[in-house]
């Protein structure tokens, strides 16, 4: 609970102007990513500072352990499925109202995106997502 609650504030402070819709979802991914954190933390070996900054920053090395951990927390979560394919129902079910107008289009542009390892696909999964919500949802000054 601590946890969850630094991070909101951590983006409280962002200095960057951002849609209040864009801020309401982005909460909603950090809570799946924060889900199962420590489980599969230990499962993947990590790397917990890399971990924060996905969570805090959306900062996407291209890092095994990392992937893996999106792997992991993604799949436990149910975001995508077993078979690695992005759970549209439980996306839209996930995100505020006011951003399911771009739900739709992200799942259509997301769902078949990533290759080699079950790592590298729920990484290009998540990242592509966040993306297109990223996108989708910030004012454009």
């Amino acid at each position: 609970m601590l946890f969850k609650t630094l991070v909101i504030l951590c983006f409280v402070v962002v200095v960057y102007s951002q849609d209040k819709t864009f801020i309401l979802v982005r909460d909603e991914l950090l809570a799946i990513l924060g889900q199962s954190r420590d489980e599969c933390l230990a499962k993947t070996k990590a790397d917990p500072t890399l971990i924060d900054r996905l969570i805090e920053e959306f900062y996407f090395p291209k890092d095994e352990s990392l992937k893996c951990f999106i792997e992991c927390v993604t799949v436990k979560t149910k975001f995508i499925t077993e078979d690695l394919k992005l759970h549209g129902e439980g996306l839209k079910s996930r995100v505020p109202k006011e951003g399911e107008h771009v739900i739709d289009e992200i799942i259509d542009n997301c769902q078949g995106v990533g290759s080699g390892t079950n790592c590298d696909k729920a990484y290009d999964i998540l990242k592509c997502v966040y993306t297109g919500l990223r996108n989708a949802l910030i004012i454009k000054l």
